[in-house]
Parts: structure tokens; C-alpha cells; sequence
């Protein structure tokens, strides 16, 4: 389960950079949606990997 949220958060952290830096929404209605699904998918990437880390109890 960790190794594929690492996967999913690498591949949409990087159409995000990429996003960033070419502007890569504007170029059609289906990249729209594309982008906006892949940085639903690394938020949420990001959050189940901050919930489920170890904790040291003491």
C-alpha cells in the first residue's frame, strides 16, 4: 500500500511540475481535467501517507 501511494505521489507530483512550468491546462478541456484529477490523486497521496505513518508511543 506504501509503495503505491509513493508511485502515485512521484507520477502526479511530476505532471504537477510540469503543469507549473509549461502551463500545460490551457492546451485542451481533456489536459484540464487530467491535471485537476492528478492533483486530487497527490493531495490525497500526501494524506494517506501523513495518517498512516509510525508513531513512537511512549
Amino acid at each position: 500500500m506504501y509503495l503505491l501511494a509513493l508511485i502515485i505521489l512521484f507520477t502526479t507530483g511530476l505532471v504537477s511540475i510540469i503543469d507549473i512550468l509549461f502551463g500545460i491546462k490551457g492546451m485542451g478541456e481533456g489536459i484540464r481535467i487530467f491535471v485537476a484529477t492528478s492533483q486530487a490523486l497527490f493531495f490525497l497521496s500526501i494524506l494517506f501517507l501523513v495518517t498512516k505513518m509510525p508513531t513512537r508511543k511512549k
